[in-house]
């Protein structure tokens, strides 16, 4: 989530991109959801190996610039 309504969410993203190419994961898709008062949250869509740690995940983008939190909503198995 953006520190502020005035993030600039296009450099968060550009960012994300370039730190998730450091880590074993490949992202699918970027979306923005309103979370209110003016805040737009980045939903990021990203594959993560069932053996590695998705705190460093987390971590990572918490590192960010402008970012104030980070969290996984959605965790599943890949099945096939």
């Amino acid at each position: 989530m953006p520190s502020d309504p005035e993030t600039n969410r296009q450099e968060i993203e550009k960012e994300a991109r370039k730190v998730l190419k450091r880590l074993p994961c490949s992202l699918h898709a970027v979306e923005e959801e309103p979370i209110g008062f003016g805040i737009v949250g980045l939903v990021l869509t990203i594959s993560w190996p069932d053996d590695e740690d998705p705190e460093v995940l987390e971590e990572t983008l918490k590192k960010l610039m402008n970012v104030s939190s980070v969290s996984i909503v959605d965790m599943r198995r890949a099945v096939g």
